[in-house]
């Protein structure tokens, strides 16, 4: 079995519990495991619109084990957005939660069987060609809908759920709370992580704004929570850090972007005084999630650092002409190398049956230093990638949705607070404001949306604003 879930320590713990009120041991998540065996039959493709909840995440399991790869959707995802996927990729089955089958149910296939809480459909697409180790499908932009996925491999995830259990030392005791969605590859990195350490994992779709989520984290008495800069922004704001703390807390992990230094500060003091570890941690869907972390007791330090390569990582910084920066304070692109790294990525289903492109070595992008120590530190992204509230979000791909959609130029740029979207039409503030919110997901303050006459264009159609303008 996958994660070898069938040798666990005490099969007759919860494996999964969630805030419906269901739950599952480890036992009879392999029973489901076989029980989907005869189902799909032969190894596939499956769609799997995903909410937080048990059926997810044991569809999810069930899929890797049974050799079964799963790309993992939103099940909020608009149905353009599924209808485009599905004739990019050709499904062979779509799974799809029972209390939402109003929506998806026909536009799923032909219904064949339920399992706990979710319908499975059979497509008319024929059987593809799957590469051998391919195990899971995740979009490299979080929910924009882009047929741009990363192909991920057996071995990095469990490579990545082994390493990252070694570095917040998981133990059947622990009890995370996955609010992070499981189409992410962070909110997918608490969930198998913790089952390969034998751990109960509870689920929820509540906000962190809705008073049952407290009520649900305290009476499972939670012990590990793991959020993204929007949700320790949000704990802010309902002063959580002013609060005694939990009783049974005792990690508070992040990861999703870069902190303030000022939010960061608040974070680490407070977990200091309250006898929790905080770990700060960096990753990419390229890495399978966790690339590097901070250990706790440097938390106060080397603030807003995001530390060293996990365990069996490696993390070297290069300049343009891929030479290694060794000197401190120097500024340069960031490399990671690790069994972590996936395959490389999908743009349509013949993608599928590729080998592995990226061998291991994942240039991230991202601009950092290292300081006299060797602790890391991110200071800006060398790709039109924005990554808000733990969403990664490409320009290009909402640059090309609103020239789909609205007779209008425009140009998309940003930083890690907002999204700032330009276009030449004044008549369509509101409605292109109202789209991108729509399209991306992401908070109503961190999208606006500005009028210009004219986007400046050089004669072979390049943008000169720079990314302050």
């Amino acid at each position: 079995m996958f994660l070898a879930l069938d040798s666990i320590s005490k099969p007759n713990q919860n494996a999964l519990v969630d805030s419906y009120g269901n739950s599952i041991t480890f036992k009879e998540l392999i029973e489901v495991t076989k029980d989907l065996t005869s189902v799909f039959g032969n190894r596939a493709l499956v769609f799997l619109l995903s909410n937080n909840e048990i059926g997810s995440a044991a569809l999810y399991y069930a899929c890797l084990s049974n050799k079964v790869v799963p790309l993992i959707i939103g099940a909020d995802i608009s149905i353009k957005q599924f209808d485009d996927l599905k004739e990019t990729y050709h499904p062979q089955y779509i799974c799809y939660p029972s209390r939402q089958q109003e929506k998806w149910k026909k536009y799923c296939g032909d219904h064949i069987t339920s399992l706990l809480d979710y319908g499975i459909a059979k497509t008319n697409f024929k059987t593809i060609q799957l590469q051998d180790n391919l195990a899971l499908l995740l979009s490299t932009s979080g929910s924009t809908g882009s047929p741009k996925l990363v192909r991920h491999s057996y071995d990095n995830i469990e490579s990545n759920a082994k390493n990252v259990a070694k570095v917040f030392n998981i133990s059947p005791e622990d009890k995370p709370i996955a609010f992070l969605p499981l189409q992410y590859t962070m909110g997918l990195s608490v969930l198998t992580s913790h089952l390969y350490a034998g751990a109960t994992v509870y689920l929820t779709d509540l906000k962190l704004t809705d008073k049952f989520f407290w009520e649900y984290l305290e009476s499972s008495q939670i012990t590990n929570f793991t959020g993204v800069p929007f949700s320790f922004e949000i704990l802010n704001k309902l002063r959580f850090f002013r609060k005694n703390k939990y009783s049974s807390l005792n990690i508070i992990s992040q990861g999703g972007g870069k902190l303030s230094e000022e939010l960061y500060t608040t974070i680490a003091n407070y977990c200091s005084e309250n006898q929790i570890e905080f770990i700060p941690t960096y990753g990419q869907t390229e890495a399978t999630a966790r690339m590097c972390f901070l250990p706790s007791d440097k938390s106060l330090t080397k603030v807003c650092s995001i530390g060293k390569a996990i365990p069996e990582g490696k993390v070297y910084l290069v300049n343009d002409q891929h030479q290694i920066v060794n000197q401190t304070g120097i500024a340069a692109e960031m490399v990671y190398e690790g069994p972590n790294v996936t395959m490389g990525y999908a743009r349509n289903y013949l993608d599928l049956s590729k080998n592995d492109e990226f061998k291991g070595v994942l240039f991230t992008g991202d601009i950092a230093y290292q300081d006299e120590d060797g602790y890391l530190f991110i200071v800006g992204r060398k790709k039109r990638f924005l990554k808000l509230y733990g969403l990664r979000v490409s320009l290009d791909v909402v640059e090309h949705s609103i020239k789909n959609n609205f007779k209008t130029d425009v140009y998309c740029t940003g930083d890690d607070t907002q999204l700032k979207v330009i276009i030449t039409e004044e008549k369509l503030l509101e409605d292109v404001r109202h789209y991108v919110l729509e399209f991306t997901k992401l908070y109503h303050k961190a999208v606006e949306v500005v009028f210009k006459e004219h986007i400046p264009r050089n004669e072979s159609g390049k943008v000169r604003f720079n990314d302050k303008d």
